[in-house]
């Protein structure tokens, strides 16, 4: 009789372990995505996106000037792809996303440097 309770009970903590493994398992952290810029130049960015993940974002189609997207000061860090969309790489962190048109041949960066 003794047995069959100790079998019982730890049968029912293999259980309850692996609920709670299985209860963490799919949720991983996300990460904020903060948009700087006039609300017409992006459109359809989400709120935020867990490390790894392909961040893809609609920047508005500007004539006769130059459009910068920069992720956290990095004007390299993503990319337009085939479909006319600016994408990047979410990484381990918060994100600042900033659009800058530039026309004239003028360019500066978020912090006021000359490109």
């Amino acid at each position: 009789m003794r047995r069959k309770h100790l079998l019982c009970l730890t049968a029912l903590l293999l259980v309850l372990a692996g609920s709670v493994l299985l209860a963490g398992c799919g949720q991983t952290k996300k990460y904020k995505i903060t948009v700087k810029a006039e609300d017409y130049m992006v459109r359809n960015c989400p709120a935020s996106a867990s490390e790894g993940e392909t961040v893809t974002l609609e920047i508005a189609d500007v004539t006769d000037a130059y459009v910068y997207v920069w992720v956290n000061g990095d004007k390299d860090y993503g990319h337009y792809n085939k479909e006319g969309l600016y994408e990047f790489i979410m990484p381990a962190e918060d994100v600042t996303i900033e659009v800058d048109v530039i026309g004239n041949g003028l360019a500066r960066t978020p912090a006021g440097k000359p490109v």
